[in-house]
């Protein structure tokens, strides 16, 4: 991805990682809008909880390979958040193993 600015001859390659959850809800799939992998794992954890199959995808800006699936590493967060909380997993998330 490039970003061109208000300057026609001033262009400035864009890179970075962006993060999005892909939801299905209802047979229609919804993704988030990108963000970082913590809000990511945030709107992917919410609506596991809520029975919607979800997966999150690291955008690789400015590479030739777009988006990578990441859900094992999402998975692998919520595990470690719950860790911290000395709090049990859920149902979904040991289904999700």
């Amino acid at each position: 991805m490039t970003f061109h600015s208000a300057n026609a001859a001033t262009v400035t390659p864009v890179t970075g990682s962006l993060y999005a959850t892909m939801t299905e809800f209802n047979g229609e799939m919804a993704m988030s809008d990108p963000s970082t992998f913590d809000d990511a794992v945030d709107v992917f954890a919410k609506h596991m909880e809520e029975g919607h199959a979800a997966v999150v995808f690291r955008i690789e800006l400015g590479a030739t390979k777009a988006a990578v699936d990441v859900t094992e590493d999402a998975v692998k967060r919520v595990f470690a958040r719950l860790r911290q909380r000395n709090q049990e997993a859920p149902e979904w998330l040991l289904e999700a193993v």
